[in-house]
């Protein structure tokens, strides 16, 4: 996709390997999947948060990672002013209330995002 940087070039960056760029098949709109990747709250502040900044894809899926609200907060400081994610999957990790506050002020500084997914 030409509005996402290769899984060659993020294997090459980082340790967040696995992951797939692919095109939403309804609606076209480019998709970073990283479930099942176990990336946890340290691998968010280290490997996840950097490569965040850097995405242009509308649709992004951790879910079923083990984030807890430590990474719930990292993903949401990555994601605030990310100018091209609509969409969020961070269902299955174990965010809690802290977590869920978290994306709820996400949503509310980033417009952009409309939908959400923490179940």
């Amino acid at each position: 996709l030409a509005s996402c940087r290769t899984m060659a070039a993020v294997s090459e960056h980082d340790k967040v390997r696995g992951g797939e760029y692919t095109p939403d098949r309804v609606s076209g709109k480019s998709v970073w999947r990283l479930t099942f990747k176990s990336i946890g709250d340290e691998r968010c502040a280290t490997e996840l948060a950097p490569l965040l900044v850097e995405q242009t894809c509308a649709v992004l899926d951790l879910s079923c990672n083990a984030i807890g609200s430590a990474g719930a907060g990292i993903i949401c400081d990555a994601l605030a002013s990310h100018p091209t994610i609509e969409q969020v999957d961070i269902s299955a990790n174990q965010i809690g209330n802290d977590g869920a506050a978290h994306f709820a002020t996400l949503v509310s500084r980033n417009e952009r995002i409309v939908d959400l997914d923490l179940h």
